[in-house]
């Protein structure tokens, strides 16, 4: 539905997609020498995978068939991702290497929306279904301390929603209100650099939010920053039922 907002005038979604160009502009100051990817569709069981192709070209997954001619390509970065594998299972972490014949909309979508023709080296991840927290947390270190130690700059995209509950009854803007209940404490949060909020938050308090991914990709941006960072919020809205945040942070 993002990729197809483009081409309808008064879609709700253009909104989002306004902010992700900005974005896109910001990269002509940021020139990352890569864009590490962790996605809340790619969800397995038992950890966390990490893509190591070394070039991604056969397009996206059935969602968006018709849509845009699916040959489409982009590189990938055996080296940073075989790093990141390594130090991940030296944490302890249970991460496994694959190379995947197919991305993905949430990843095909935003390196689509975002690069286009810069062509810049991408590490898409997963998170893990139902995986601790805390073991998000660092396995975004891993990326982290991976990105230092090969001299590279990243930029590293939480692809995913804040609540994922759907309503389609209501306008294309609703949001269900035990989401956006939390979706506006998590802005916040987000807003004042407390990162720490969003890990402590009560399995309760949780349950209520149902965030996409189990917020994974959140916990995981967190690791990656290193550290509290404040960030700059370019728009939140609601698309049936959802709620869309975009949002940059400058480390």
């Amino acid at each position: 539905p993002m990729y197809e907002a483009q081409h309808k005038p008064n879609d709700h979604r253009r909104k989002s997609l306004a902010a992700i160009d900005q974005v896109r502009q910001r990269l002509e100051t940021w020139l990352p020498d890569v864009i590490v990817l962790a996605s809340t569709h790619w969800m397995p069981r038992e950890g966390f995978f990490i893509d190591d192709g070394t070039r991604h070209e056969d397009g996206c997954d059935a969602s968006y068939k018709g849509v845009e001619p699916q040959a489409f390509g982009f590189p990938g970065d055996p080296e940073l991702a075989g790093l990141a594998a390594y130090l991940a299972r030296q944490a302890g972490l249970p991460v496994r290497r694959l190379h995947r014949v197919a991305q993905e909309h949430a990843v095909w979508v935003p390196i689509h929306l975002l690069s286009r023709e810069r062509q810049i080296p991408v590490v898409p991840c997963s998170i893990w279904w139902r995986g601790p927290r805390e073991a998000h947390r660092e396995f975004g270190e891993m990326f982290r301390d991976a990105v230092r130690q090969l001299g590279r700059k990243a930029l590293f995209i939480a692809s995913g929603a804040l609540s994922h509950n759907f309503d389609f009854s209501k306008p294309p803007e609703y949001v269900v209100p035990g989401g956006a209940r939390v979706d506006r404490m998590a802005v916040e949060w987000l807003e004042k650099g407390q990162h720490g909020r969003l890990l402590d938050m009560s399995d309760d308090e949780f349950e209520s939010w149902n965030p996409e991914g189990r917020a994974g990709h959140i916990y995981m941006l967190r690791g990656a920053l290193g550290r509290d960072v404040t960030g700059q919020s370019l728009c939140y809205q609601g698309s049936n039922g959802t709620g869309y945040l975009t949002m940059v942070f400058e480390n």
